[in-house]
């Protein structure tokens, strides 16, 4: 706590007193309150000094998420064109000159965070305009539990960044213009249970890692441009409940259903070729 100024305050009794003080933590101006609680010892004026017996400080702060999950929301409205979004309520200052203050981030548009305020948990960001690719300071967001930007025009590969967020539960990118392979490190998302990478430009193989995901409920990858065939382990998916892998390039048998004791619905929508 940095003291910037101090006053006291007029007494208001024999043996009470306030010392209001502004102050600065963690760079968020406000202000607290010293109760000097004691025996009166002199009288100066309006004011009395005091040999206090105790001290008590009371300091309300409000809560903020960490400067490095601020970062990555600024990286992102940074590398999607942010001044092109369709909504991007709170997240500048009125003159536009800059990001509201720290401490505002979680009432910036699209963005929700824990009931403290301390974390961001969920982005979401579909069809808002977003033009520009996704930052690797996204991997700073490790509360984050969903990260949808489905339905914008983002595009490059998809960073294996990614892969630090463990606690997402949902990740869709769908319908963008990503371009490359499937990074093997989503298979390291253990707490996935929806993934849709549809309607994009992806391509090569899908990566056998994805049969790591034994939570995932929804599994959508049709519309690119993947090849090869399915990966035997994904037949061994328990939860699975909706596969699609449509308007690829495929190719292969589809794999057995891993011996699962209980009759789920998965739906495969197929191409061509398969054997």
């Amino acid at each position: 706590i940095n003291l910037v100024a101090g006053t006291f305050a007029p007494y208001t009794s024999e043996d009470y007193a306030e010392v209001t003080v502004e102050f600065l933590v963690s760079g968020v101006a406000g202000d607290f309150t010293l109760e000097f609680i004691g025996t009166a010892s002199a009288e100066f004026g309006d004011c009395l000094a005091y040999a206090a017996s105790s001290i008590q400080v009371a300091v309300e702060v409000a809560s903020s998420i960490s400067a490095a999950e601020r970062e990555a929301l600024i990286a992102l409205y940074t590398s999607s064109t942010g001044a092109g979004w369709l909504h991007r309520d709170n997240w500048r200052n009125t003159d536009d000159t800059g990001f509201n203050a720290p401490g505002t981030e979680c009432t910036w548009y699209g963005v929700s965070c824990d009931a403290e305020g301390a974390h961001v948990l969920w982005i979401d960001l579909r069809s808002n305009q977003l033009v520009g690719f996704l930052p690797a300071e996204l991997s700073s967001l490790t509360h984050l539990v969903k990260l949808d930007v489905g339905s914008n025009a983002l595009g490059g590969s998809i960073s294996e960044s990614l892969s630090n967020l463990a606690n997402l539960e949902v990740l869709s990118l769908a319908a963008n213009q990503f371009t490359g392979a499937i990074p093997a490190g989503i298979g390291q998302l253990h707490s996935l249970r929806v993934l849709n990478l549809s309607e994009n430009q992806l391509s090569g193989a899908m990566p056998v890692e994805l049969s790591n995901l034994q939570g995932l409920q929804f599994l959508d990858l049709g519309t690119n441009r993947l090849s090869g065939g399915l990966p035997a382990g994904l037949g061994t998916l328990v939860e699975l409940e909706t596969l699609r892998v449509s308007d690829n390039e495929l190719n292969g048998p589809v794999p057995p259903d891993g011996g699962r004791s209980e009759a789920r619905h998965v739906g495969i929508e197929c191409t061509s070729r398969w054997w």
